[in-house]
């Protein structure tokens, strides 16, 4: 087994390769600062070094919030599956801050 910080970064370091912030979200981080939020997972089997996975992730909810800056949330489902047995390994959600 690995230590529960394993999975969840492969899940972080994953997502962020199935999205651009720049096209997608119209977002440059040279002008703003993106922050990560909450993190939910639930694991279905052990993920194991050396493992090839398949990351699926959609783009669940955007909203706008205001408190001393506005800001925007955005929030993702995914689906991580295992190559050995194409079963899932994982699914969660996460969000990430976007600050304007």
């Amino acid at each position: 087994m690995h230590p529960p910080s394993f999975a969840p970064l492969v899940a972080v370091l994953g997502l962020l390769r199935t999205f651009d912030w720049g096209t997608d979200f119209w977002f440059d981080y040279r002008d703003g600062t993106a922050m990560f939020g909450e993190q939910s997972i639930q694991y279905h089997r052990p993920l194991y070094v050396g493992e090839e996975v398949e990351i699926s992730a959609v783009i669940s909810d955007v909203y706008e919030k205001t408190g001393q800056n506005t800001f925007d949330v955005v929030q993702l489902a995914f689906i991580i599956k295992g190559d050995w047995d194409g079963e899932i390994t994982m699914t969660g959600k996460q969000s990430y801050i976007l600050f304007k």
